[in-house]
């Protein structure tokens, strides 16, 4: 039977049978009626405000408590472990340790820490997911669950202590979480199934022993924030055939790579890796690194995308598209019509292409002669006993009219 592992909702559900009884259904859907009578209850620590617990008489062990605490576990004949939303921390020093009979565990998303040792030597577990909330895994947590084979983690979890998974010789599956900061040291060692593993990105130690004794490891990426690769990180290895170590990696200590027969290093030339490879008679593939230099091969326009494309002296390239630039607008100011001739309204273009963004509109001549404006000029000004002669000029005639006032 495997390992049930499960992330359930926290609100809380009541169902009603056909004849009308109402079944108990805790906040996580734990149905209590389900598993027979209760016959232990306890604490889950030595003080009053530690989890609480119910064993039930198939098998099940429900622990539950609002804001509380799993300090440690009298029971050790279960095969099912329930823990309630609400309890946020299984506790160090080995709580359920050797529970040679569990095979099925619920682990809530109120849980924040699994504590050292907590799970080790339980071998009926043969899957785990750590649940989302989960942020640390202490030291030796899942230490020799022989028959583990398949680890999902959470991605709230950011670190794992050593040992947490050493001598689980069956484990072959594993997907860490992706926020991880740090693993510890002997955290996979000697187990002897594992194939492949995906690094979090944010790691820059791999550990001393830390993959040491995984006989059937193939292949390994090294995230790009890695320096170093401490003391027997990959010893005993046999089965590595391909390590990429990227070209951040200043430091690689003392049988990092014992017994890895069959071992290739991928690295950039000139890097710290493969001066490392050489001296140490290991095959080297260099990684080509691309340094590309970019021409426009199409220019956008107002309307139309461009394209650029970037070419290595390896001969690969790739294209981008360029966005068209779109129109640049300037305004065509409005006319105003007269007595005789149209007139405009205000309109737009672009003054890159030219195309008409607004038209302007024709106005019609108003048809109505302007009131004239009237310039009085007294020519004989001060020639007393004289006529008085005006000279009218008319906005739409230059030539003065005369006329003479007495």
């Amino acid at each position: 039977m495997s390992l049930a592992v499960s992330l359930y909702p926290a609100e809380l559900h009541a169902e009603t049978s056909n004849q009308g009884e109402e079944t108990a259904i805790e906040a996580s859907g734990f149905d209590e009626n389900a598993h027979g009578e209760v016959i232990q209850t306890g604490l889950c620590g030595p003080n009053a405000y530690d989890a609480e617990y119910k064993l039930y008489e198939d098998g099940t062990l429900y622990i539950y408590g609002n804001r509380r605490e799993i300090v440690e576990c009298e029971i050790k004949n279960f095969s099912n472990l329930y823990i309630e939303d609400g309890v946020t921390k299984i506790g160090n020093g080995a709580i359920f340790s050797d529970c040679l009979n569990l095979e099925n565990v619920t682990i809530a998303n109120s849980v924040k820490s699994i504590g050292s040792q907590a799970f080790s030597r339980c071998n009926n577990l043969k899957e785990i997911e750590i649940p989302y909330g989960v942020e640390y895994i202490g030291n030796m947590a899942f230490y020799e669950c022989e028959n583990l084979a398949t680890v999902n983690i959470a991605d709230t979890v950011t670190e794992i202590d050593f040992y947490a998974f050493g001598y689980c010789k069956n484990l072959k599956n594993v997907k860490l979480s992706n926020n991880i900061s740090k693993l510890g040291g002997y955290l996979f060692f000697d187990c002897t199934s594992l194939e492949n593993v995906e690094l979090p990105p944010g790691i820059k130690i791999i550990e001393s022993f830390m993959f040491c004794g995984c006989e059937n490891l193939k292949n390994i990426n090294l995230p790009n924030n890695v320096s170093e690769i401490s003391q027997g990180a990959f010893e005993g290895c046999m089965k590595l055939t391909n390590i990429s170590i990227p070209k951040t990696v200043e430091k690689i200590l003392t049988n990092a790579f014992r017994g890895c027969i069959t071992l290739t290093i991928s690295c950039e030339s000139g890097s710290y890796a493969h001066q490392y490879a050489r001296e140490n008679d290991i095959p080297v593939d260099i990684i080509h690194t691309h340094k590309y230099e970019s021409t426009i091969t199409k220019k956008p326009t107002c309307t139309e995308a461009g394209f650029r494309t970037y070419t290595c002296s390896c001969g690969d390239e790739y294209t981008e598209e360029i966005s068209a630039t779109g129109h640049e607008p300037i305004i065509d100011p409005a006319i105003a019509p007269t007595a005789t001739e149209t007139g405009k309204t205000e309109g737009s273009h672009c003054v890159i292409c030219g195309k008409v963004l607004k038209a302007q509109e024709i106005i019609p001549a108003t048809g109505k002669p302007e009131e004239p404006y009237i310039e009085v000029k007294n020519i004989f000004n001060g020639c007393k006993g004289s006529p008085l002669k005006l000279s009218v000029l008319y906005k739409e005639n230059d030539n003065p009219e005369l006329f003479t006032a007495v």
